[in-house]
């Protein structure tokens, strides 16, 4: 009897070693599972938050994977659930809420858009003004030269016209539009 007693023993230490081990794999299923994914820094590990949302239910489970680590594991610490959340509510949760591309009411596109026009208008960037037509900007000179500007004579009225014009044409634009930049400069130079 004493023999059965010490084979069940060691039975149940070799399938209490095979219950350990498959703990500490994770299930190949949870894989299959639908989800998202956050990632919480704390204590110098990052947890990974996975939030199912398959059929089967909408549990969350808590891995972690130590900094030169390339495997996760399952955080079996409890203790640790309510700080991670905490912090998953700090470091996601309101990082998600500060997006800066979150949707807005039309009132509140309608407060930017004029906001944002109202700076490039103060920084130069655009003129709060119609624009003018090169025909406009001629009639302006025109009337300019002769009335406040009698005492010019022709090669200043010309060169302040050529210069009024020089302002009037677009900007070279900053980006890889060589061709556009190019025609501009053209222009320019044709000028004088």
């Amino acid at each position: 009897m004493t023999e059965t007693i010490q084979q069940l023993k060691e039975d149940i230490a070799i399938l209490q070693e095979k219950l350990q081990k498959l703990e500490e794999q994770d299930p190949e299923m949870l894989l299959l599972r639908q989800g998202k994914v956050d990632i919480v820094d704390y204590d110098g590990k990052k947890y990974l938050r996975i939030e199912y949302t398959d059929s089967f239910s909408s549990a969350v489970s808590w891995y972690v994977r130590r900094n030169g680590e390339d495997t996760i594991g399952v955080v079996k610490n409890v203790n640790v659930y309510s700080p991670l959340e905490e912090l998953y509510q700090k470091q996601v949760v309101k990082q998600k809420d500060d997006y800066p591309y979150k949707k807005y009411t039309p009132e509140e596109t309608e407060q930017s858009l004029k906001e944002a026009f109202r700076e490039a208008v103060k920084q130069g960037v655009v003129s709060s003004t119609k624009s003018k037509t090169l025909t406009d900007l001629i009639y302006d000179w025109w009337e300019d030269v002769f009335t406040t500007h009698s005492d010019w004579d022709m090669e200043t009225s010309i060169e302040n016209l050529v210069d009024e014009i020089s302002l009037w044409l677009p900007k070279e634009h900053d980006t890889n539009s060589y061709k556009w930049n190019e025609c501009i400069r053209t222009i320019k130079e044709k000028l004088r």
